[in-house]
């Protein structure tokens, strides 16, 4: 006889991908290193995911506070749905990658320490990205702007070449005349 049919439900089963991904989420949120939840409410939808963005945290520099630093919270985040791309990404599906349930409770320091390497990674190379578009999109694209739509520009000789803009034509009336101006330069 069989010693396996005897075993206990937890020598045999483990947890899925979805339930690591849930214990992941709820000692991230727990736990927080570099980023923090800003929920946009105080409820729950079931599974553990607050709706907000995820911030990051960095410590600045401060003689006048007694610890010697601050922590300030960036203004960009990243959203509940590219928080769970990422989860989701670090956290493959399988069955029984992460042992039975026995090993998983024994281990699991070590698991979540495993992933949040990973999930910290990805998360911060989404920040960078983030923070060069809003860098780009705040101060950049003014400049781009000015140099294209100056007078005399590129984008303003291809307007004028196209449209009426710039241009004089004379309209005919039965009392003589009319110039109109079509330039707007006020």
């Amino acid at each position: 006889m069989s010693s396996n049919c005897y075993e206990p439900f937890y020598h045999k089963e483990g947890p899925t991908a979805m339930e690591v991904r849930k214990d992941y989420v709820k000692s991230f949120k727990l736990n927080p290193s570099h980023y923090i939840l800003r929920s946009d409410n105080n409820s729950d939808d079931g599974e553990g995911n607050d709706k907000g963005k995820w911030y990051r945290v960095t410590k600045k520099e401060c003689c006048q506070l007694p610890n010697g630093f601050y922590q300030e919270i960036s203004k960009i985040g990243i959203s509940e749905e590219e928080f769970r791309r990422i989860i989701v990404s670090c956290i493959p599906n399988g069955d029984g990658l992460y042992g039975s349930w026995r090993g998983y409770f024994t281990f699991k320091s070590s698991i979540m320490k495993e992933i949040n390497v990973k999930v910290l990674k990805a998360m911060d190379e989404l920040y960078n990205k983030l923070y060069a578009l809003s860098i780009l999109r705040e101060k950049f694209t003014c400049y781009i702007n000015h140099w294209l739509y100056k007078p005399n520009g590129i984008r303003m000789r291809e307007v004028k070449k196209n449209t009426m803009v710039g241009k004089t034509k004379a309209v005919a009336t039965t009392g003589g005349c009319i110039i109109l101006d079509y330039c707007n330069n006020k």
